[in-house]
């Protein structure tokens, strides 16, 4: 089986993003996604829901093919424990591939008692020297969250890969042609734009009333948004990989009723 450098030499990589699942809603749905030729799944980290690298197991032990992008901030275990973890999945699952998201922390995490202010520059630092101590412990492959140029600096030393929002790729994606940005699409389509636009206009109503909802994800998912028809939206998603983009995680907009089916239908063309 070709590594996971090999594989994004070869195609334009395709990440499905996993929102608020349980252990048997992943089961269900890493099937779906690897049945529909994605190549990854990215289990983010919230504090209220489990352990994404024990969600990654679960995806292992239930597809075929696809890997895992796991999403760990810095501050959240220690580089020994985080290799432990790394080792136990690698040695179980051998030709799979996994890639550590290494992150800031959610946008609604207490980072109080951890003694973290977002507004310095310690999880920076925090997360410099977690990802110093793994690559020099293990063979794990990296990727650093953001587009700041102390991002792309870490990339440069530790990471292979950047994961981006999509308007800070393309407010800098110019500034940096190493080939290695994976960006975060959310994506409403429908045979036509109308229909599409009709949706979005109900799910922005589904998302406010979940108990979980903030301004802060809307907002992101809002900026990530690419809405229109199947057609419009996959020339975008073209455009994108066209601009230097290695990949894309993709999601629909994350509501209890699930819209997977048509994000489906855009990725297939893609």
């Amino acid at each position: 089986m070709k590594s996971i450098l090999d594989i994004m030499v070869d195609k334009f990589l395709k990440v499905w993003f996993f929102s608020h699942c349980d252990f048997e809603e992943i089961k269900e749905i890493s099937k779906e996604i690897d049945e529909n030729g994605y190549d990854h799944v990215l289990l983010p980290f919230k504090s209220r829901l489990p352990d994404p690298v024990l969600r990654s197991y679960t995806v292992f032990n239930n597809t075929k093919n696809i890997g895992c992008f796991v999403a760990i901030p810095g501050y959240a275990v220690s580089p020994e424990y985080m290799i432990m973890m790394y080792r136990t999945i690698i040695d179980t699952f051998p030709n799979r591939n996994f890639i550590l998201n290494i992150i800031d922390g959610g946008p609604d995490e207490d980072l109080s008692r951890f003694n973290i202010n977002r507004d310095t520059d310690n999880i920076k630092s925090i997360n410099e020297n977690f990802a110093k101590y793994l690559k020099n412990n293990s063979s794990v492959k990296i990727a650093f969250s953001g587009m700041t140029d102390e991002t792309s600096s870490l990339v440069k030393k530790y990471g292979e890969y950047q994961y981006v929002q999509l308007p800070d790729f393309y407010n800098f994606f110019n500034k940096d042609k190493s080939k290695s940005v994976i960006v975060r699409l959310v994506i409403c389509a429908r045979k036509t734009k109308k229909e599409a636009e009709e949706y979005l206009s109900y799910a922005i109503n589904e998302i406010k009333s979940e108990p979980y909802f903030s301004k802060n994800i809307l907002d992101r998912l809002m900026g990530n948004l690419l809405v229109g028809s199947y057609e419009d939206v996959a020339l975008k998603i073209k455009e994108i990989k066209s601009m230097g983009a290695l990949g894309v995680v993709v999601s629909d907009l994350a509501l209890v009723e699930h819209d997977r089916k048509n994000v489906h239908i855009v990725m297939s063309s893609i």
